[in-house]
């Protein structure tokens, strides 16, 4: 299920943009560190667990990128190193 449809009833409008998306809000109880440890322990998840709990949600966020990028003809590319060059000149190469 896309985020726009799981909460459609909270979203006020949606932007598309080509290089990057800013989503802003709170995760009511995750955003303080004593939030969190509720959360997992609600949840039956140890501290200590949390990189495997969160690895199969970061597996499902890339599955479905890569996905959409694919169905749209769109290529991802993978920036390693942050500061390496200015996203918009190569953003404006990759315009060429």
């Amino acid at each position: 299920m896309l985020i726009t449809e799981r909460y459609k009833d909270q979203i006020r409008g949606v932007l598309s943009c080509y290089d990057r998306v800013r989503l802003r809000g709170t995760l009511p109880g995750w955003h303080y560190a004593q939030g969190m440890t509720s959360f997992l322990y609600a949840n039956q998840i140890r501290i200590f667990d949390y990189p495997a709990f969160a690895q199969s949600l970061r597996e499902e966020v890339r599955q479905n990128t890569e996905r959409i990028a694919k169905e749209n003809g769109l290529e991802i590319e993978h920036i390693r190193k942050i500061k390496a060059f200015r996203k918009e000149n190569r953003i404006q190469d990759i315009l060429k």
